[in-house]
């Protein structure tokens, strides 16, 4: 399983050239925006179809004011002083303007300062921020960036967010904190999915097999990169059955025995995948996730009846399970089909197993997703 892992891992991380994009639009050094689809790649460069549907055209920060997503503000190009001194291009992305603004990098990792009185920004890090803030904020006595307390401080985004918050109320004192939530890179969506798949469990020298319904929401952020990742939120129903076997009775008579199991699970779970194709195509999803199953109820009935006989089978004995939980992976992939601009349908094959047991599940899941701007 680790291998299959391992496998499906190198395959989305190696095919990221193949990413399809989202419609969007760039902003030219002359400040004209172009509509369009865009897609980010690796190495800070951006591969752009016009809506003209002429040639795509590969972008780097310096040939570019930014570029966004349809209905968000820009990702911006910046020139950006990294911690090693060196001046550098980059594609940012805002994150709470004002005075003293923060910025990421466009994949929303790292922090970045960034001042009035310069369009130049300032990468932080654990080791040079104290420096840089009391470098470049120094327009307010009262933030004394050498006080123990300050200086005491960890390198962390909420840390360093309140001392932006200190520093603007007190050269502009009629700022307010505006968080934008249009400052993304991600385009946001809701779903619903179902999903019917066998599950197969050893219990003791047998196996019980189940049919699994499953029924779940979902929200997913997806990138322009295509990578796509979300939490959902599923409500499982298992009906299990071992196969007839044949035991020792009393007075040595034999009997036929089976398991029934019913089964109510809550699970939560983290995903990501990958998606292949061109934007407002059909699309081949790839991806994985790790969830947490919550036993909310369980039986296990023991039934009985004579070899041979036709007679129903009878109770004899019953067990309930109302607490438990397992940690266990899932893989899928499918097709994205889109309906419109802001609806699609996936369909894809899944595979779940809990990672201490023996249970392993195989089915088929539909989704249905409203995408947002």
């Amino acid at each position: 399983m680790i291998r299959l892992y391992f496998f499906l891992f190198l395959l989305i991380s190696t095919a990221a050239a193949r990413a399809q994009g989202l419609p969007g639009f760039v902003i030219t050094t002359s400040g004209d925006t172009l509509p369009g689809d865009v897609v980010e790649k690796s190495g800070q460069r951006l591969l752009f179809y016009p809506a003209s549907r002429q040639a795509a055209q590969v972008y780097r920060p310096d040939q570019l004011r930014g570029y966004g997503l349809r209905g968000h503000a820009p990702i911006l190009s910046k020139v950006v002083q990294l911690a090693t001194g060196a001046d550098s291009a980059r594609f940012v992305l805002l994150q709470t303007p004002g005075p003293a603004s923060l910025y990421s990098f466009s994949n929303d990792q790292g922090l970045l300062l960034g001042t009035a009185a310069s369009d130049t920004l300032y990468e932080l890090t654990a080791s040079n921020w104290h420096v840089v803030l009391n470098r470049y904020l120094r327009a307010c006595p009262s933030l004394r960036h050498t006080d123990p307390a300050l200086m005491a401080l960890p390198f962390s985004e909420a840390d360093i967010r309140r001392v932006l918050v200190q520093y603007n109320t007190c050269v502009e004192p009629q700022w307010q904190p505006r968080p934008r939530t249009n400052y993304s890179g991600w385009r946001k969506g809701v779903g619903v999915h179902l999903a019917v798949l066998r599950t197969a469990q050893g219990f003791f020298d047998s196996q019980v097999y189940a049919q699994s319904r499953e029924v779940g929401l979902e929200w997913t952020g997806i990138r322009a990169s295509g990578l796509q990742s979300g939490i959902q939120l599923d409500y499982i129903q298992l009906n299990g059955y071992s196969p007839v076997i044949e035991v020792a009775g009393p007075r040595q008579t034999v009997l036929e025995e089976r398991l029934i199991s019913r089964s109510h699970v809550l699970a939560p779970v983290l995903t990501v995948g990958k998606r292949f194709g061109k934007v407002r195509r059909p699309n081949f999803y790839l991806g994985g996730g790790l969830g947490f199953a919550f036993l909310l109820d369980g039986t296990r009935e023991i039934q009985q009846r004579a070899a041979g006989s036709t007679t129903e089978f009878q109770r004899v004995s019953l067990t309930r399970e109302s607490f438990g939980g397992a940690v266990f992976a899932t893989v899928s992939t499918g097709v994205l089909l889109p309906l419109s601009s802001s609806q699609e349908v996936r369909l894809n094959a899944t595979y779940q197993r809990i990672l201490v047991g023996s249970v392993n599940s195989f089915g088929a899941q539909l989704a249905y997703y409203w995408l947002l701007k």
